[in-house]
């Protein structure tokens, strides 16, 4: 697969769109393992692994990946307790000087469930449009299938791919601003006990039982209901009033609470709310 080539000018565009959607951007020269100053003419500014607290080369580098591949390439890194997700693109940039290396430009996120990030107002279509990075009459096919998928993991929780947080929101305080009219049920679904499991039967064995969960509210819920995960332990669903039975749905709730106790000892707190936009955020929250 062919790279796009890039001019200095062009990646510091692209970076600079870039910039206002993910927590860090930066360039990666992975054959020296240095990062490089786009607005500097290039300029190299350190070992690309000393972000992670390293002193060596990472293992599984997501940036040497990608420019050996040729294709986008993603890995989570851990560092200081958190999370951070890598989206690694490799580029053929030209220097001022006409040398030309392969590049690697690292998306880095850290998201936590519950956390609330600013987005930008543009698309990752447009801001590769204004850099300069279509070909023909669009964007080249590997990088819009990427967008497509970075878009998706974006809007949607990693273990149970609902809704996360910060899209549930979105997409429910839009419908009830559409369509103020229309009566809807707000529920919050608490998982008790989901730290205690995590720690006594491991990591694996909690997301299936968020995994379960999310099947059950799939189940449930129908056309014009909105549901996902909010927080690690938490669920959220906006549903239509005319269509919501409490007790059809405290049965669904019930069923995978008995299916669990015998081996788990999980409880489920189940709460109900009449909804406006204004008091949906501080219902998310609410014990």
């Amino acid at each position: 697969m062919e790279l796009i080539e890039l001019s200095i000018e062009k990646l510091g565009k692209f970076i600079d769109g870039m910039r206002q959607i993910y927590h860090e951007v930066r360039v990666v020269d992975p054959q020296f393992c240095r990062v490089m100053d786009p607005d500097n003419g290039a300029r190299i500014c350190g070992h690309c692994f000393e972000v992670w607290a390293r002193e060596h080369r990472c293992r599984e580098c997501v940036s040497y990946r990608a420019c050996l591949a040729k294709k986008v390439v993603e890995k989570d890194e851990i560092c200081n307790d958190k999370c951070y997700h890598v989206i690694a693109m490799p580029f053929r940039l030209t220097l001022k000087s006409g040398v030309t290396r392969i590049v690697s430009v690292e998306l880095i996120s850290c998201v936590p469930v519950g956390h609330k990030t600013e987005k930008s107002e543009k698309s990752i279509e447009e801001i590769c449009i204004e850099a300069g990075l279509q070909e023909g009459t669009g964007i080249p096919p590997y990088l819009t299938q990427t967008f497509r998928i970075v878009r998706h993991k974006k809007r949607h929780d990693p273990v149970t791919d609902l809704y996360n947080r910060d899209t549930f929101l979105s997409e429910a305080q839009q419908t009830m601003e559409k369509m103020p009219e229309i009566p809807r049920k707000f529920l919050v679904l608490k998982l008790k006990d989901m730290q205690k499991i995590k720690a006594t039967y491991g990591t694996e064995a909690s997301n299936e039982i968020l995994r379960n969960v999310a099947d059950s509210l799939k189940e449930y819920c129908g056309d014009g209901d909105i549901f996902g995960r909010i927080a690690s332990d938490r669920f959220a669903a906006l549903l239509l009033a005319d269509r919501y039975d409490k007790k059809q749905f405290d049965a669904c709730v019930t069923s995978r609470e008995e299916h669990y106790k015998k081996t788990y000892q999980l409880r489920f707190q189940n709460s109900e709310f009449e909804t406006d936009p204004e008091s949906l955020v501080a219902m998310l929250d609410k014990e």
